[in-house]
């Protein structure tokens, strides 16, 4: 092959960067011109990784010509560092058609040779023989495609499969645009982009071009069409919309009247101070919001009478009383503070008072015969009368 250094000659016509790519994997190679695989063969020899460039052409010399050297007979390409690419005699045999159609121009033309575990369909679409993470698929294909000036994108996608077909055109930024509304300050929005290549974005609000330096914003108070806008460096957009309403911030007053008589509910708990739950009066409660400032007017009050629990024994009264708030109760008989039942009849007084002057009162008549008790009679008795007759029988000590 010696004889092939002596007839070189190049053709100096300019096109766009082309690339014979040898995959040592499958032995495969593959012809890109102008970022378009054109052409797809098998080849055969050895290659090992390497990149290189067409040096010139070998042709054989016309027929007419009578040297006392051997030529060979066929058409070559000569590498820069003296690879031989072609048929029969060559380093890396590769089909004829091929050489006839790169010896018209090779100019700006790049060889290189590897060792991945994949195969081109065409420019942007691989077939993988083994699974590869997305570091590992782009660090594959961007030796090959960046050479091929080919335009292409690794898809965001963590682990790649053995026998997936993976589609490695561009594809336009994903776009998320979440926004919250905090009641009081305004909305937030955030916006997430995920895209292979550098990317710009810009939002438009209730219509108006806003160029900001973060994907986070804080409007004001009221209702907002955001919308963001992000573009790759490939040109391609994508976009997201939402709409959002923040209240703004507010002063409000409430008037709240809660009975403590009973056991408060738990909504008003969280409200009222710890001594409005054992205390009537009134409070204001002042509770500072994301959104505003809430004033509580609350107005505690305790009208529930004591509940009386008693029972009549043959020769005694058992009495007692409940109240959220505590109580104090007295039984009276004949008059007298005492439980205790007489033969004959007994008029029965029960009286119960808590902290807040509720009072509950009962009145009724009891019958004991010596051989025990034998019935009992209930009867009114206002208050007036029970103040002005019995004045004596409510001040007496409780049981």
């Amino acid at each position: 092959m010696k004889a092939l250094l002596l007839l070189i000659f190049a053709i100096p016509v300019y096109i766009f960067p082309s690339l014979i790519f040898f995959n040592s994997y499958d032995n495969t190679g593959y012809f890109f011109e102008e970022g378009r695989l054109i052409y797809t063969f098998n080849y055969q020899g050895t290659c090992t990784v390497f990149k290189d460039e067409i040096a010139g052409i070998y042709t054989p010399p016309d027929a007419d010509i009578n040297f006392f050297l051997s030529f060979p007979e066929k058409t070559y390409i000569v590498l820069k560092s003296g690879k031989v690419l072609g048929r029969d005699e060559a380093d890396i045999n590769i089909p004829i058609e091929l050489v006839d159609y790169i010896k018209k121009d090779i100019n700006d033309i790049k060889v290189m040779c590897d060792y991945l575990p994949l195969k081109f369909e065409n420019e942007t679409k691989v077939v993988l023989y083994k699974n590869l993470t997305f570091s590992e698929l782009g660090l594959a294909v961007s030796s090959v495609l960046n050479s091929a000036s080919v335009v292409y994108e690794v898809p965001l996608k963590e682990t790649f499969q053995a026998s997936e077909t993976v589609d490695l055109s561009p594809r336009p930024p994903i776009v998320t645009l979440d926004a919250t509304a905090l009641n009081g300050q305004g909305v937030l929005s955030l916006a997430f982009v995920r895209d292979f290549s550098n990317f710009d974005y810009s939002y438009k609000i209730d219509g108006i071009v806003y160029d900001s330096s973060s994907l986070a914003l804080l409007l004001p108070p009221g209702t907002h069409l955001v919308t963001l806008v992000a573009t790759d460096s490939f040109g391609l957009t994508s976009l997201a919309t939402v709409s959002m309403y923040a209240s703004p911030f507010v002063y409000k007053t409430e008037k709240l009247k809660v009975e403590i008589g009973y056991p408060v509910d738990s909504n008003f708990k969280a409200i009222l101070p710890k001594e409005a739950l054992f205390n009537p009066g009134k409070y204001i409660v002042r509770e500072m919001k994301p959104y505003g400032l809430y004033t509580f007017l609350i107005e505690a009050t305790d009208s529930i009478r004591p509940k009386l629990i008693y029972s009549v024994d043959r020769d005694k009264i058992d009495f007692d009383a409940t109240d959220v708030n505590g109580v104090v109760h007295s039984v009276f008989v004949n008059g007298v503070a005492t439980n205790k039942l007489m033969p004959g009849e007994n008029l029965i007084l029960l009286v119960a008072e808590d902290g807040y002057g509720n009072v509950n009162i009962k009145h009724f008549k009891v019958y004991i015969k010596k051989s025990g008790m034998i019935g009992q009679k209930f009867f009114k008795i206002s208050k007036r009368t029970l103040r002005t007759n019995f004045v004596l029988m409510i001040v007496g000590d409780s049981n």
